[in-house]
């Protein structure tokens, strides 16, 4: 399985049920995040999963911030189910970082 089609979100739960280590956890977790932001834009899911991690506003800000330019943006704007409007990748993590 190819690093784009792995899903974080239960690569976490296996980890756990494993009793991987807490940083590999952590790791994955902060994968899950970037996942949800670049590849899904699924701003509901992602709220869940911050909640769910106890990331908080400012470290979500840090890890997209981080790794936003290693994710190029679609040619064209996708639309956003949350915003009823199509965005750009930028359009998309601005609004993100509004609806907190």
């Amino acid at each position: 399985m190819s690093e784009e089609s792995t899903s974080y979100v239960r690569a976490i739960k296996l980890a756990q049920e494993s009793n991987q280590p807490r940083e590999k956890i952590v790791e994955l977790q902060r994968k899950a995040v970037i996942q949800y932001v670049f590849e899904y834009r699924n701003y509901e899911g992602l709220m869940v999963l911050i909640r769910e991690y106890g990331i908080s506003k400012q470290e979500l800000r840090e890890i997209v911030e981080e790794h936003r330019q290693k994710y190029p943006a679609a040619p064209n704007p996708t639309y956003d189910f949350h915003s009823g409007k199509s965005l750009t990748q930028d359009e998309w993590i601005e609004a993100m970082y509004g609806g907190f």
